[in-house]
């Protein structure tokens, strides 16, 4: 599945089927864990969200997700340190080349 943050596809028609969304916390402990680096928590959370989004237009029967914008919030609850990201498309289908 094609994802972007453009707002279409060059050279495609594409069929608008609606806006999906999709968001994931990710804990940020404070270890020894490689697995921990905020930046590895980061691009797993990034690639989670997208995976959920492309899944979420596959629903609404979509060949791609075009216009998408991530967003990350940082959240604080007492001795928990995390991240909320969050990524918001719209489902589109492939009709053919622009005429």
């Amino acid at each position: 599945m094609l994802l972007t943050t453009t707002p279409g596809v060059p050279g495609k028609t594409l069929q608008l089927l609606g806006i999906v969304g999709a968001q994931e916390y990710c804990q940020l402990d404070a270890t020894d864990d490689p697995a921990a680096d905020p930046i590895r928590v980061l691009e797993k959370g990034r690639e989670s969200v997208l995976e959920m989004l492309a899944e979420k237009a596959r629903d609404l029967g979509g060949d791609t997700a075009v216009g998408i914008s991530l967003s990350i919030c940082s959240m604080h609850n007492g001795n928990c340190n995390g991240i909320l990201i969050m990524a918001t498309g719209t489902a589109a289908k492939f009709l053919g080349p622009w005429r």
